[in-house]
């Protein structure tokens, strides 16, 4: 190794340095993966149980209250300008 030339030994580290960085991105790419996975997986597991728990009567009125207002709307060819009704 000692009679390769200085440029040879920087090619050949740089490319151990690029097959490095993309072996690294694979792995946590895959983990990432399975890690999404598998929080889906348990997600369509409880989902039926959490909406058997949940009622119904909560979700009018937080709807109700961030929806935004016939007022706020704009409505005419005046767009922008609030018309009272």
């Amino acid at each position: 190794m000692a009679s390769l030339p200085l440029s040879n030994v920087r090619r050949q580290v740089a490319k151990a340095s690029r097959r490095l960085f993309v072996q690294t991105l694979l792995d946590y790419l895959v983990w990432w993966w399975a890690a999404a996975l598998l929080t889906a997986t348990i997600w369509f597991l409880v989902q039926p149980l959490l909406i058997r728990r949940l009622s119904l009567g909560c979700v009018g009125p937080s709807l109700a209250v961030f929806s935004p207002s016939p007022r706020a709307l704009p409505c005419g060819s005046r767009a922008g300008v609030l018309h009272p009704r």
